[in-house]
C-alpha cells in the first residue's frame, strides 16, 4: 500500500529532483546557521528565510516536474 501511495514521489524528472534537492541543502545550511546565530534578530529572520526557501524549493521543483511532463520531456 506505501508503495502505491508513494510511487508518484519516484518518478520525478531529474531536474526536478536537483532543484529540491539543492533547495533543501540550503534551507538546513541557513537554519543551522540561524542556530549558531548569537543576534536574536537576525537568527530569527534567518530561520524565517529558511522556511521560505524550503517551501519555495518544494513548490518550484514539483511545478517544475509538471512542466516537463506536460512538454513530454521524459527520461529515457
Amino acid at each position: 500500500m506505501r508503495k502505491k501511495l508513494l510511487k508518484p514521489f519516484f518518478n520525478i524528472h531529474w531536474s526536478a529532483k536537483t532543484v529540491i534537492k539543492f533547495g533543501v541543502v540550503a534551507a538546513d545550511v541557513l537554519l543551522i546557521s540561524a542556530c549558531l546565530c548569537v543576534d536574536k534578530s537576525l537568527s530569527y529572520m534567518m530561520a524565517e528565510t529558511s522556511g521560505y526557501l524550503f517551501s519555495e524549493a518544494i513548490i518550484g521543483g514539483l511545478i517544475l516536474d509538471v512542466i516537463a511532463k506536460r512538454m513530454g520531456i521524459e527520461e529515457k
